[in-house]
């Protein structure tokens, strides 16, 4: 048993080398792949070898390593994907500093202090009409920082 899980990890490490070169990295990947297959193991059907399947998970997970996730900015939930995940939330750290100071001070009082563009309407002592175009040229620009850290959004 204990050779047929060396087999296993020996498998799934060659297969994401062969994606990733950084060795922390692929042994991160190889460290998760491990552990879909003790999450998925009752879906296993058995209509390949176990081998196979570890082989696909791997290759698999190699592949969306890659990927950026998709960000549904500005919908209600959008910063709560930010705080899901480490690597996102630093990208939009990073990506909010780049703003100019007052599309910054705009985004973080919506969506960090949670106010209304009324209520920063009145904190910024602005007309209503401009803290709306203010904030929809704030999000405009994020979302322009964003794509060029290489996010896509809805």
């Amino acid at each position: 048993m204990e050779q047929e899980i060396q087999n296993l990890i020996n498998t799934a490490h060659k297969v994401i080398r062969g994606f990733v070169r950084n060795p922390e990295e692929a042994m991160d990947l190889t460290q998760q792949v491990l552990l879909k297959v003790l999450e998925k193991r009752a879906t296993f059907e058995g209509k390949s070898s176990l081998n196979t399947w570890v082989y696909r998970l791997a290759a698999n997970l190699a592949i969306d390593s890659f990927r950026k996730p998709v960000l549904k900015l500005f919908k209600l939930d959008w910063y709560e994907q930010v705080d899901d995940d480490e690597d996102i939330r630093l990208d939009v750290r990073e990506a909010l500093i780049r703003l100019d100071d007052d599309k910054r001070e705009i985004m973080t009082l919506y969506f960090f202090a949670g106010l209304k563009i009324s209520e920063i309407s009145e904190k910024l002592g602005i007309p209503m009409g401009t803290a709306n175009a203010r904030f929809e040229r704030a999000k405009e620009a994020l979302r322009a920082i964003l794509k060029e850290m290489g996010y896509e959004y809805e």
